[in-house]
């Protein structure tokens, strides 16, 4: 079955939980989530200095995602993973990353195992952001870099990538590796 909705429909049903309907969709599903910016509309208004001295708490959640917690109580998700879609680099990860409210979640580049953005309840999403953002007592600096071109572990995929016809190494790379830090 799939289902079809409305502009008027998506909300009607993330009002009265419709939770049969969520199953088919796909992309992003932040209607679904029961979190909401309210938090944040406080903070906004309120301002916020990110040099400001306080704790700040992290997470590491396998593989290179890290939760970090600002002072204020904002929380930035780095590089959730998933497993390969394709299903070509088989299973890497036992189970789907967790689906966990954080403000802000960021994707450093496009590789299966750092862009499961839609897995956290995040209420912004920054895939490969190149530039600035700033909240409260948060700052994000994307700068555009390039990913790895050479394989320097066992799996030897700039040599695979060959086959398929395209360079991992710029200038001629494709979106998957570039990167930003």
């Amino acid at each position: 079955m799939k289902v079809v909705f409305g502009a008027f429909g998506l909300g009607l049903c993330a009002m009265l939980a419709c939770p049969a309907a969520w199953g088919q969709i796909e992309g992003s599903r932040a209607f679904t989530f029961p979190e909401n910016n309210n938090q944040l509309i406080g903070l906004q208004s309120k301002g916020g200095n990110p040099k400001k001295d306080g704790a700040v708490k992290i997470e590491f959640f396998g593989h290179n995602a890290f939760k970090i917690t600002s002072p204020e109580k904002i929380t930035v998700l780095y590089d959730p993973w998933r497993n390969d879609p394709s299903g070509a680099w088989g299973k890497w990860f036992p189970h789907e990353f967790p689906e966990i409210p954080v403000d802000m979640v960021v994707s450093t580049h496009a590789h299966f195992d750092h862009d499961a953005v839609e897995r956290p309840h995040a209420l912004m999403v920054f895939e490969r952001l190149i530039g600035e953002f700033r909240l409260a007592d948060v700052q994000l600096i994307g700068l555009a870099d390039k990913h790895q071109c050479h394989s320097e572990g066992q799996q030897k995929w700039d040599q695979i990538t060959v086959e398929f016809h395209f360079s991992t190494c710029p200038p001629d790379n494709p979106l998957a590796f570039d990167n930003t830090i």
